[in-house]
C-alpha cells in the first residue's frame, strides 16, 4: 500500500509544473530518506504491537478479544465503502456522464471510461520513462536501485549502517507480529462464542 501511495504521489508531482528551478537531488540522498522512513515506520509498528501486548498483560486482559470487535467495525466500514466505490465505478461506465478534457487536448465531452482508458494508455506510453530500466539508471527504478545501493553500501561511504537498521527492525517486527497474531488467534473462541 505504501508503495502505491508513493507511486501515485510521484506521478502527481511529476505532472505538476514548477514555478522556479526544477527539483534536483542525488537519488541516494532520496533513498536514504526512504529507508529512514521505512525503518521509522517499522519501529512505530513494533511499538504499537508491544504496547498492545503489554496492555493485555497488565490491565486489559480482554484486549485481544476486543480487538476482534475493532476488526468487525473495520469490516462494517469497509463493506459500506465498497458499496460507495462500486456505485462510483458503475457511474464511470454510464454513457451519460462525460468530462471536459479540453485542457488535456481532448474533447469537451469525453466518456468517463474513455478518460480512464486515456490515463492508462498515457501511463503505458510513458512506461519506460516512468518506471525506468532494469539497471536502475532512471525513472522509479532509479529510486529503488538507490535504496539497494545505500543498503549494500559498496563504497563504504555511509556512516550509518542502513542494512543493519533495516534488517534488525524487520526481524523484530516479524517476531512482534507473530506474537500479536498468536494472542489475537487465542482470543477467537472468547470473541465469537457468546456465553
Amino acid at each position: 500500500m505504501k508503495k502505491a501511495v508513493l507511486f501515485v504521489g510521484l506521478l502527481v508531482l511529476a505532472t505538476m509544473g514548477t514555478a522556479s528551478a526544477a527539483f534536483n537531488t542525488d537519488a541516494t540522498d532520496f533513498a536514504e530518506l526512504m529507508l529512514n522512513n521505512t525503518v521509522a515506520q517499522m519501529q512505530q509498528t513494533l511499538s504499537i504491537l508491544m504496547i498492545l501486548n503489554k496492555a493485555s498483560t497488565s490491565g486489559s486482559s480482554d484486549l485481544f478479544q476486543n480487538l476482534w470487535g475493532v476488526a468487525y467495525g473495520g469490516m462494517v466500514l469497509a463493506s459500506i465503502n465498497n458499496q460507495i466505490t462500486g456505485t462510483v465505478l458503475e457511474a464511470i461506465l454510464n454513457d451519460a456522464y462525460t468530462a471536459d478534457m479540453t485542457d488535456y487536448g481532448l474533447s469537451d465531452s469525453e466518456k468517463l471510461y474513455d478518460v480512464v482508458g486515456y490515463a492508462i494508455s498515457d501511463l503505458g506510453n510513458n512506461a519506460d520513462q516512468v518506471f525506468g530500466d532494469p539497471e536502475g539508471t532512471y525513472g522509479l527504478a532509479e529510486l529503488l536501485y538507490a535504496q539497494y545501493y545505500v543498503l549494500t553500501d559498496p563504497n563504504n561511504q555511509f556512516a550509518y549502517d542502513y542494512l543493519e537498521a533495516y534488517a534488525t527492525n524487520l526481524a523484530k517486527l516479524m517476531y512482534a507480529g507473530a506474537e500479536f497474531f498468536i494472542n489475537l488467534a487465542q482470543a477467537i473462541h472468547e470473541a465469537f462464542n457468546a456465553p
